[in-house]
């Protein structure tokens, strides 16, 4: 019974040392560590520095088949609340107070629509007006991890119930751009094993200034578009238009964003 202990100790304890001393890829392959398909394509990519981008076209195709034009590319901004400020929402729920909309035609033509709210007052009511005016009623809707997106709208349409009917309307027609990195089925060297649109973007365009969050002014990522939207209402009027021009900037490149990754995917898949 000592012997079988001792034995199992030994396996485990093996075992333990295997994962504490993997400090590289190349451990990984040596310790024969049981990976996924997709870690095994990262951790060839890494080995071999194999700098091509990785797309399975197939897959691909099939998922960009079930997009319908006019394609709406869909980004909300947030904030949270300790304390609710506003009727029928709770602590720390995401409030939208933003959104960018590029439309993309089937006819090429794209289209920008936005929506922020002036800091001050309720921007729920708003949004949603706003919102069932640009979305229209065909055509896919794209987000980039749309679970996000679609957890707000669901929130909105308990809050702004006389518009509820229209804003659920909006989940079915949904889209997740992420769905293509996040299964592997494109994938570069360049997005460190990291499938997040600001790792997605720089990978697929390491060139493009047009596309570059580093290029924006103040605000360059989602927290910090929160902190300024929520110190809008403590500006002289020269801050207050600049912070919003930087608002709007910020948001905008999001949905940009998106549509040159969904062009980037056609262009890939039709080489």
């Amino acid at each position: 019974m000592i012997d079988y202990i001792i034995h199992h100790l030994r396996l485990h304890f093996n075992s333990f040392l295997q994962k504490i001393f993997i400090l590289s890829f190349k451990d990984l392959i040596d310790n024969k560590v049981k990976l996924s398909e997709i870690q095994k394509r990262q951790v060839e990519f890494a080995l071999n520095d194999i700098n091509e981008i990785y797309i399975n076209k197939e897959k691909v195709k099939e998922f960009l088949a079930t997009f319908k034009y006019p394609l709406y590319f869909f980004d909300f901004e947030t904030y949270q609340d300790v304390v609710p400020k506003y009727d029928k929402t709770k602590p720390y729920q995401q409030i939208p107070f933003q959104y960018s909309l590029h439309i993309l035609y089937e006819d090429g033509r794209l289209e920008h629509k936005e929506f922020l709210g002036d800091g001050i007052n309720n921007p729920l009511y708003d949004i949603v007006d706003s919102m069932i005016k640009d979305l229209s009623k065909e055509g896919s809707i794209i987000a980039y991890n749309d679970s996000f997106e679609k957890s707000r709208i669901l929130e909105l349409a308990s809050v702004v119930e006389e518009s509820r009917e229209e804003l659920l309307s909006f989940i079915d027609r949904f889209i997740d751009l992420a769905y293509v990195f996040q299964h592997g089925y494109c994938y570069n060297k360049a997005m460190g094993g990291s499938f997040s649109i600001k790792s997605v973007l720089p990978a697929l365009f390491p060139s493009d200034e047009e596309l570059n969050y580093k290029n924006l002014e103040c605000v360059h990522k989602g927290d910090e578009a929160s902190s300024a939207y929520l110190e809008l209402a403590n500006m002289n009027e020269e801050e207050y238009n600049k912070m919003r021009k930087n608002l709007l900037a910020y948001c905008r490149l999001d949905t940009l964003a998106m549509v040159r990754i969904y062009q980037k995917l056609l262009e890939l898949i039709n080489n």
